[in-house]
């Protein structure tokens, strides 16, 4: 499952529960629609983002696609979640590895052209 930082996946994975004031519970997560009883809850054990402890955020993106001729898709799709017990000792910056990829990617795609 692919979701952005923003998203109400990523609140469950790092909260441990829906927040019932995202605007995507408000769009009818499908939590919400195949449960009506009014004491549910969805809950988790929350986890903790390794690169957004490490250095504050999460990456400006961890995908660089683009489909036919589609504007390209440039977004954080990717995580190192942790239980509570592990710790971060650091990690690099992951937009200078992604940028690379993406000018490598380019460049091959210009080959052949």
């Amino acid at each position: 499952m692919n979701f952005k930082p923003d998203s109400l996946c990523y609140d469950l994975i790092v909260k441990g529960k829906l927040d019932e004031s995202h605007p995507e519970y408000a769009e009818g997560f499908p939590a919400k629609q195949q449960h009506d009883d009014t004491d549910f809850e969805f809950k988790t054990a929350p986890l903790r983002s390794a690169y957004k402890e490490a250095l504050g955020a999460e990456p400006d993106f961890t995908n660089n696609a683009q489909v036919q001729q589609q504007p390209p898709f440039v977004e954080c799709l990717d995580y190192v979640f942790l239980s509570p017990h592990w710790k971060v000792k650091g990690t690099k910056r992951a937009k200078a590895a992604s940028m690379r990829l993406h000018r490598a990617v380019s460049s091959f795609g210009q080959e052949r052209v």
